[in-house]
């Protein structure tokens, strides 16, 4: 019961309540002036039901003399969910949905520089935005609001928000019940750029902008040395490879209006930009180089099939199982994918777990468990018979009783200790889930004949 009080209270579990109403299947305290400035116009935003009436031409200010300095409005920052600060931009008239959109065209000017997802804590409104100037810059890119914000800022009843920005709508977010990604990244970031107010608060332009962004390369130095002693293999991308220069009159955008305008404000960025010295080129972007690569398939079971795929990085894994399938004449819908102990997500890009020359695994689900081994009648409620799976070179198949209110530690450290296994060799799944060693048997709903997949690390 505490488990599922817990689920309900996720965020996960409440967004996807929120999908559920709308007729779909499937941190903040107030801002800092430098981070984030007055949130007013976005407050008013979220609290509005429909689009806003026009401005008159005239405008509904009266121009004032003005004999003192102006201060910025403030910083808005870019932030990759890994914590490295792509771009920076300084408001000088307020936090609006327009010059956010100004930012994004010039930080990602080309369809193939933009990334997949976008999240923005304002992200209904900058959607509403982009429909209402006909801007199809962003058409290939999800733009969820953040989880924090979604949860506390964004109302139930707004359909629009729940349509299109609610992160739950999104698989490619969620893995085994759990965010793939950081999506309070910015949020971390701007708690840590706030610390430099009162150092840039008197500054000139010259120096304010020197000392933001050498102090932004700083932290994206720490942030990728940090990265990599993880283990997670960060990595500098050519721009060439995404984007080139082209002369105006040769690239359909050339006939847009330009992103930048100084009432807006001014865009710096931390990455390097291609053309920006020459006003008469613009960036575009040619598809980058994709080069095929070889790994191996093998079939768990009496099928004894294995196979080289030659395939390319964006290729889906979908793809690999139903030919493989089609060649072992077994059901797709009944097989599952594995790789380095994982089970994939048919629709990812190969590109996410694989590398040449390894090996993934194809489990007939109904062929391994009904062929290779015929359980006897359970004749005990709480001692079940489990088929354990090993894959290594090959796959062994091995039978042990397990006691259904142990936990999984005890059950898998017997099973590793009864047939000469070193139990920190191994990763245990059960039905396409890791199992948690600390959780007992019965909470993965096993029956007796269920099997349990082993992978050596």
């Amino acid at each position: 019961m505490e488990r599922n009080g817990a689920e309900r209270r996720s965020a996960l579990f409440q967004l996807k309540k929120r999908l559920e109403q709308h007729g779909l299947s499937y941190v903040e305290s107030e801002a800092d002036p430098l981070v984030s400035g007055s949130r007013d116009e976005v407050d008013e935003a979220d609290e509005a039901e429909g689009q806003c009436e026009g401005k008159a031409k005239e405008g509904n200010t009266k121009p004032r003399a003005r004999f003192g300095r102006r201060w910025t409005h403030n910083e808005q920052l870019c932030v990759a969910t890994c914590g490295v600060i792509l771009g920076r931009m300084t408001m000088y008239g307020s936090e609006a949905v327009h010059g956010a959109t100004i930012f994004l065209h010039c930080l990602f000017p080309t369809t193939c520089s933009l990334p997949r997802i976008i999240f923005y804590d304002n992200a209904c409104q900058l959607k509403r935005h982009l429909f209402a100037i006909n801007d199809h810059h962003f058409d290939l890119c999800a733009l969820p609001v953040d989880v924090f914000h979604m949860n506390s800022k964004h109302k139930i009843s707004d359909e629009f928000c729940g349509l299109h920005c609610n992160p739950a709508r999104f698989p490619e977010l969620c893995e085994n019940g759990r965010w793939r990604f950081n999506s309070s990244a910015a949020e971390m970031t701007n708690a840590w750029f706030k610390g430099f107010r009162s150092l840039v608060r008197e500054m000139r332009e010259d120096r304010y902008d020197f000392l933001l962004d050498e102090m932004i390369k700083q932290k994206n130095r720490l942030t990728v040395a940090e990265l990599a002693r993880r283990g997670a293999a960060p990595r500098t991308i050519d721009p060439q490879w995404f984007l080139c220069v082209q002369s105006v009159g040769s690239h359909p955008s050339a006939h847009m209006p330009a992103p930048q305008s100084p009432s807006s404000g001014s865009h710096k960025s931390v990455s390097p930009e291609v053309g920006e010295d020459n006003p008469a080129l613009v960036v575009c972007a040619p598809p980058p180089p994709e080069f095929p690569f070889v790994f191996r398939y093998s079939f768990a079971g009496s099928h004894g099939l294995q196979g080289d795929v030659q395939a390319k990085p964006s290729n889906l894994w979908r793809d690999v199982l139903n030919g493989a399938c089609e060649r072992a004449r077994a059901d797709p819908k009944m097989c599952w994918l594995f790789c380095k102990g994982r089970q994939v997500h048919l629709d990812q890009p190969l590109r996410n777990h694989v590398q040449e020359g390894e090996t993934v695994w194809i489990l007939d689900q109904e062929e391994v468990c009904d062929t290779f081994y015929h359980p006897a009648p359970q004749t005990n409620n709480e001692n079940i018979g489990l088929v354990w799976r090993l894959f290594g070179d090959s796959c062994k198949l091995f039978y042990s009783k397990v006691n259904t209110r142990a936990t999984w530690g005890g059950a898998c450290s017997q099973f590793a200790h009864d047939y000469g296994f070193h139990f920190s060799q191994l990763q245990f799944n059960f039905q396409g889930r890791n199992i948690v060693m600390e959780e007992k048997v019965e909470d993965y709903d096993a029956i007796h004949g269920h099997a349990v997949s082993v992978f050596l690390k």
